[in-house]
């Protein structure tokens, strides 16, 4: 059974992660987009070369902040199920 989350009551944002592959020992890391590595995390050689992309995740992570504590939290999305923001209702008389 997926949590619920509620993203009206979060200050949240998207988190794109690229699945790469390094140029040198050929292996596969991760990375935050326009947060690059500056050495590939396995073989620890510097990369001047871009690394080959192998895919992107933008749409499985979730970075929010609880708007009472302001403590931040990764979520992957799938493992949530959002709450649905009804629209107010307009009542004339």
């Amino acid at each position: 059974m997926k949590k619920s989350i509620n993203f009206w009551e979060t200050s949240n944002m998207a988190i794109a992660v690229r699945r790469l592959c390094c140029p040198e020992c050929e292996g596969e890391f991760y990375e935050i987009d326009d947060h690059e590595l500056d050495e590939c995390p396995f073989c620890h050689v510097a990369i001047f070369d871009e690394p080959e992309t192998l895919g992107w995740d933008s749409s499985t992570y979730t970075l929010i902040v609880d708007h009472k504590t302001g403590v931040p939290s990764v979520i992957k999305m799938d493992e949530y199920e959002p709450v649905v923001r009804e629209a107010p209702s307009s009542q004339t008389e």
